[in-house]
């Protein structure tokens, strides 16, 4: 299936969103079977897999639409992807080890180059929840102190988690509709599935490792009031 990226381009809209559609398919029947241990043969076939991922990650599809600002097929591709490769770096690190500097990057520019519309928010969170929990694993820990990596973590113009735990315009009016259950899942932190918690949870998760370097990265920012 990964030898139609290249021909996506040339395909019919139809046609990409039915490819697309197969590909979610095929990713999650993946993910199911790798989730309680690794099957003998994706552990000795784990190069294909991971190489079109990290390829699905990259790709853009101008063709597929979003209706109603519902996900697309490969927004639900794109977060599928960062499941499994959150499933990867917490049960089977030693397999995924020589791709995760390419996923980590991968993930990164996800979460950097992706707007706010409602539509990325289970990609985004995803993503955000990949990037939280390798940041406590001492081996990826280069990936984080690199030089300029936490200053985009607020950076104003690729900031990956300041600019996601702003509100928005939905989330103003989910206030106004309901202010009170509005403030107990902020409070609570029942609001786990969207991307001001993905955001909140990555800021806390690098302060428990690197809280000397990044708070003042944070408290250089105007936006910075949005935690409080």
């Amino acid at each position: 299936m990964l030898e139609f990226i290249p021909q996506r381009n040339t395909m019919s809209a139809e046609s990409v969103v039915q490819w697309l559609e197969i590909l979610c398919l095929v990713s999650k029947v993946f993910h199911s079977l790798c989730f309680q241990d690794l099957p003998e043969y994706f552990e000795d076939n784990i190069k294909p897999w991971m190489d079109g991922y990290l390829e699905i990650m990259k790709m853009d599809c101008p063709s597929v639409t979003s209706s109603g600002g519902e996900p697309t097929y490969l927004d639900e591709l794109k977060m599928e992807v960062c499941e499994i490769f959150t499933l990867y770096a917490q049960r089977f690190e030693e397999e995924i080890s020589p791709f995760m500097q390419n996923i980590i990057q991968a993930v990164w520019q996800l979460v950097v180059q992706t707007n706010s519309e409602t539509r990325y928010d289970g990609m985004v969170c995803s993503a955000l929840e990949f990037l939280s929990i390798i940041s406590q694993k001492p081996h990826y820990e280069s990936y984080f102190v690199g030089e300029g990596v936490l200053q985009t973590i607020a950076h104003s113009s690729e900031d990956v988690c300041v600019k996601n735990m702003q509100l928005r315009q939905e989330d103003l009016e989910q206030f106004e509709d309901e202010p009170i259950e509005f403030m107990k899942k902020d409070i609570e932190g029942t609001d786990s599935c969207t991307r001001r918690r993905g955001a909140i949870e990555l800021v806390r998760a690098l302060c428990r490792k690197y809280e000397q370097q990044l708070v003042p990265i944070l408290a250089q920012q105007r936006s910075v009031n949005v935690l409080f």
